[in-house]
Parts: structure tokens; sequence; C-alpha cells
């Protein structure tokens, strides 16, 4: 999901954005991301082990 998002992403401008530019867009400002981010949450909080959950979003997003 988050692929499409960023090869959209650089659809809309001219230049090449900085790094982790997309990721940080992906996660932080679309509603695919937010609800990745309140999922890699829940199942953090309700004690899924952490390798099913830490890799749903880059590193220290949550």
């Amino acid at each position: 999901i988050r692929g499409y998002y960023e090869t959209a992403a650089l659809g809309l401008t001219d230049h090449a954005p900085e790094s982790w530019a997309g990721v940080r867009w992906f996660q932080n400002e679309t509603e695919a991301g937010k609800v990745i981010r309140d999922a890699q949450v829940r199942m953090r909080d309700s004690g899924a082990d952490h390798f099913d959950w830490v890799f749903l979003t880059t590193q220290g997003s949550i």
C-alpha cells in the first residue's frame, strides 16, 4: 500500500523529494497511513508479539 502512495506522490512533484519524505507523508497525512499506525499501536498495546506489529511502519513512527 505504501509503495502505491509513494509512487503517486512522486507524480505530484517536479523534483526529487528529500529522503523519507514520501514515507512521512504516507504515515502522517493519508488515511491509509493513519489506519496502519493505529493498527500497529493497538497490536502493541494488546500484547501481540513484537515482530507481529513492528514492521507495519518504519521504525520510530509510534
